[in-house]
């Protein structure tokens, strides 16, 4: 039997075809910023099309979705569109919010804060989390948002929590120095401008 993509469509390459389209866009977004609603349709799309993990369910039938491809793979075949997905949403964020669309992005970065999927295999996986997490503090900044803010402290506190039950730590993972200090910074600011507008 042949494949015919024109008589039959499968989500999964339409999901990649679309995170395809959305990353061309947002390449080209330097010179012609209106590819950025293009960019933001594509992601979405892509976004809808994700139905879960690959071959959910199935783990009985098949094993090959989460055995890994090859000696030098670091993930899985499940584990790779999964991460597929996570960079979807974050560049659909990115992209929301450098057009000023920070409310939209909100929602998002903490969906990535709270499960932020497969390691990216560059950084440390807490790494990861605070990354999205001083992403999340920057957007409440920009909102004015101090509960928001708190909140994304608090998001942050519980994502390591789950880290550290999912690898067996017996030691707490807390945020490094660095993200502290930038959430402090965040939070005198918001505050006295909270204590400003309600003297």
């Amino acid at each position: 039997y042949t494949y015919n993509p024109k008589l039959v469509t499968v989500d999964l390459h339409a999901f990649l075809r679309k995170a395809w389209e959305g990353d061309r866009a947002r390449q080209a977004m330097g010179s012609d910023p209106a590819r950025a609603t293009q960019a933001v349709a594509a992601y979405q799309e892509a976004r809808s099309l994700y139905g879960g993990l690959l071959l959910e369910g199935t783990e009985k039938q098949y094993a090959w979705p989460d055995e890994l491809p090859d000696e030098l793979a670091e993930v899985t075949l499940r584990e790779q569109y999964q991460r597929e997905q996570r960079r979807i949403v974050e560049s659909l964020a990115d992209v929301l919010r450098g057009m000023a669309r920070v409310a939209e992005a909100v929602p998002l970065y903490r969906d990535l804060l709270a499960d932020p999927g497969p390691p990216d295999g560059e950084r440390e996986e807490d790494q990861v989390r605070e990354a999205h997490a001083c992403t999340l503090f920057a957007c409440y900044a920009q909102l004015g948002e101090l509960a928001g803010l708190d909140g994304a402290w608090l998001a942050l506190e519980a994502s390591l929590a789950r880290l550290d039950t999912e690898g067996g730590m017996r030691t707490p993972t807390v945020p490094s120095d660095a993200t502290r200090a930038r959430f402090e910074a965040i939070r005198r600011t918001l505050a006295s401008g909270s204590s400003a507008a309600g003297d």
